[in-house]
């Protein structure tokens, strides 16, 4: 059994936030979705709202609507079902559930050449900016670069910190020129170093492998390093990967 239909003023995923929480602005569109009685479980216990009605603080409003086939739900409202925080960044866009940001970053493209203690070294690879580029899943990339890279090749790159930085976080993907690689290939290893112990290593990604959230704790570091190294010897046919999305968040 359906509600109906109503028209609703929402935008993409940002709609449940719209509905409760304050200071958000966003470009409205008028859409005419399905209301629909959407039960909700969690650990196995009926958590479904009287009516199908949230309360979002001022007015009671639709728990889930469907609108093209996908249900949307209040992110505040989840937030409640599952006893987690949830808020608005508006400084880079970010919706954030339980654990808050760990606080002010700088992207890894807006650091200072001085930042760099090291050039780039590489033997058959090729670095290239990566900026509002989508990777094999449409997924679209900004604040990194790519690597195109032939024969075992290898490259390294490090970054001075002097205690100012906590926590790196960054997003390993696949270049969309992967597609055409052969399903056993891999991109190289990353490997993260930090004043010279090694807190991270990457998993070996194929060219169906999908992109891998990265967070390294840089408490007390001087320097960071990052190291790649292809295992692969088949010549051109290794695949491209992506390090994006990269940010060094400054200790409070």
């Amino acid at each position: 059994m359906r509600y109906g239909k109503i028209l609703a003023f929402v935008a993409g995923i940002a709609v449940g936030l719209t509905l409760s929480l304050g200071g958000l602005v966003v470009a409205a569109t008028a859409l005419e979705v399905e209301v629909t009685p959407v039960k909700f479980f969690v650990d196995g216990a009926d958590k479904t709202p009287p009516g199908g009605m949230y309360h979002n603080g001022s007015k009671n409003v639709p728990a889930g609507f469907v609108y093209e086939g996908t249900t949307y739900v209040p992110l505040p409202f989840v937030s409640q079902l599952v006893g987690k925080e949830v808020g608005w960044r508006e400084q880079d866009n970010s919706i954030w559930i339980g654990s808050q940001w760990p606080g002010k970053f700088i992207w890894y493209t807006d650091l200072k050449p001085s930042d760099f203690l090291s050039n780039w070294q590489e033997e058959f690879c090729t670095k290239e900016n990566w900026n509002n580029i989508a990777d094999p899943w449409n997924n679209v990339w900004n604040h990194g670069y790519s690597l195109k890279c032939e024969r075992w090749s290898y490259g390294t790159e490090t970054i001075r910190l002097d205690g100012r930085f906590k926590q790196f976080t960054g997003t390993l993907t696949l270049h969309p020129d992967a597609r055409s690689k052969r399903p056993d290939n891999r991109a190289p290893f990353l490997k993260i170093y930090v004043d010279d112990e090694l807190r991270y290593i990457s998993p070996a990604m194929k060219p169906t492998s999908k992109h891998v959230p990265i967070s390294v704790d840089l408490s007390g570091g001087t320097t960071m390093r990052f190291d790649w190294e292809y295992g692969n010897e088949r010549h051109s046919n290794n695949s491209p990967i992506g390090l994006v999305d990269m940010k060094f968040f400054y200790k409070d």
